[in-house]
């Protein structure tokens, strides 16, 4: 009985062991060259550009939808 248990600790300890070696191949393969293109872009000119041109955009929204709203209190008040 003694045996068995030990088999069931031992085969359940190379289960974990397994499992952390699948994720850690993952992480270098997979997630490493992922994150590392993302944050190559995030840093380049090109996306601080873009989030500039986003940030101006959202700005003329906003002074478009203000001024609507005011039109629009306006000619409620006549």
């Amino acid at each position: 009985m003694q045996e068995v248990t030990e088999f069931m600790f031992d085969h359940d300890v190379l289960n974990i062991r397994r499992r952390e070696l699948l994720h850690h191949k993952w992480t270098d393969r997979v997630y490493c060259p992922i994150r590392n293109y993302v944050l190559s872009e995030m840093n380049s000119k090109d996306y601080k550009n873009l989030l500039l041109h986003k940030r101006l955009l959202y700005n003329e929204f906003l002074a478009k939808g203000n001024r609507k709203v005011f039109l629009s209190i306006l000619v409620a008040k006549l």
